[in-house]
C-alpha cells in the first residue's frame, strides 16, 4: 500500500505542474489532514483541519468552526472596550489564509516534501479553488447552541454580540476587486429592540499588490 507521505508528495509535483483546481486543491488538503490523522498531530496544524473539514461538508458547527466564531466574539468584546480594535481586516485574520499557508509549508518540511507549492504562484489559486469550494457554506453555531447562548442573561450593560455563522461568499462590496467577502451573522444579547441580528462583512482577497490592494 502506499504511505499517505507518498501520496502527497506525487500529488504535490502534479500542483507544481500547473493542475489545480476544486478537485486537486481539496484532495490537497485531505491528504493533509489524512498525515495529521496518523501522526496524532491534527492539534499541530488547527488550521489545515478547519479547511479539509469545511471543504468536505455543506455547513460546519465541529470545534474548530466553533473557534473561529469565538476569535470572533473576543474581538468584537475588545472592540466594546477599546474602539478602533475590529476593522475590515478582522474577519480576514481570524480566517486566515496565510495561517493555512504557513502551516501547509511546515508539515511539507517536516515530511521531506517539496514545498514549492507554498510560493505564491502555486498557492494563490490552491487558495482561489479552496475558497471557490467553501463559498456559501458557513461556519455557524447549531440551532440549540445558539439558543442556550441567547438564554444566557446578561445585563444591558454587558451586553454580548453573539456570532451565529461565518460564511465566505462572492464579493458585493462595490468598488473591491477582491472575489470573495466574508460576512459574520450576529446577536446582540440582550437582544436590542427592531434589531434582531445584523450581517458584518469585508473583503476577503486571495492576493493583493504590493501596495496591499486586492486583484483578486
Amino acid at each position: 500500500m502506499v504511505a499517505t507521505v507518498e501520496k502527497l508528495s506525487a500529488h504535490v509535483d502534479d500542483l507544481k505542474q500547473g493542475k489545480i483546481d476544486v478537485n486537486t486543491a481539496s484532495r490537497l488538503l485531505l491528504l493533509l489532514r489524512q498525515i495529521t490523522e496518523e501522526d496524532n498531530s491534527k492539534g499541530d496544524y488547527p488550521t489545515i483541519t478547519l479547511f479539509a473539514d469545511w471543504i468536505a461538508h455543506t455547513k460546519l458547527d465541529r470545534k474548530n468552526a466553533r473557534a473561529i466564531l469565538t476569535e470572533i466574539e473576543v474581538a468584537l468584546r475588545k472592540e466594546a472596550e477599546q474602539p478602533g480594535h475590529f476593522d475590515h481586516t478582522t474577519l480576514m485574520r481570524v480566517v486566515s489564509l496565510k495561517r493555512l499557508h504557513n502551516e501547509i509549508g511546515t508539515l511539507l518540511k517536516n515530511k521531506n516534501v517539496d514545498s514549492a507549492i507554498t510560493k505564491p504562484r502555486v498557492f494563490v489559486p490552491i487558495a482561489l479553488a479552496v475558497a471557490e469550494e467553501i463559498s456559501s457554506k458557513p461556519l455557524e453555531l447549531t440551532d440549540d447552541l445558539l439558543a442556550k447562548r441567547m438564554e444566557e442573561k446578561i445585563p444591558e450593560d454587558k451586553r454580548i454580540e453573539v456570532v451565529q455563522s461565518v460564511v465566505i461568499e462572492p464579493n458585493t462590496i462595490p468598488g473591491d476587486k477582491s472575489k470573495f467577502q466574508i460576512r459574520a451573522k450576529v446577536f446582540p444579547n440582550p437582544p436590542v429592540a427592531g434589531m434582531p441580528g445584523f450581517n458584518i462583512q469585508s473583503a476577503f482577497p486571495i492576493a493583493t499588490d504590493a501596495n496591499g490592494k486586492p486583484i483578486t
